[in-house]
């Protein structure tokens, strides 16, 4: 799950409630997939975090003007739309 609370994490809670209160087996497939994705996240903040050094991260560069731009300007309507729906 999208964790510190945002937007994908508002949507994962609301689908979880909407789509358990449909059948039982839909709970134990929603169960199997929330576990899945924890495993996921964990696995993926130990290789980031812990894992070897990948020597490719040396060229990183950061963000530009433009990529932050398009980043605020599709993010902005979405943040909007769930203010004023």
């Amino acid at each position: 799950m999208g964790v510190p609370p945002s937007l994908n994490f508002l949507g994962e809670v609301t689908a979880v409630v909407a789509m358990s209160s449909w059948s039982f087996f839909l709970i134990a497939g929603l169960a199997f997939i929330v576990f899945l994705s924890a495993v996921y996240s964990l696995y993926l903040y130990r290789q980031t975090q812990h894992g070897v050094f990948y020597s490719a991260s040396l060229a990183f560069q950061g963000p530009r003007v433009r990529e932050l731009l398009v980043l605020t300007w599709h993010r902005l309507p979405l943040g909007l739309g769930i203010l004023r729906p």
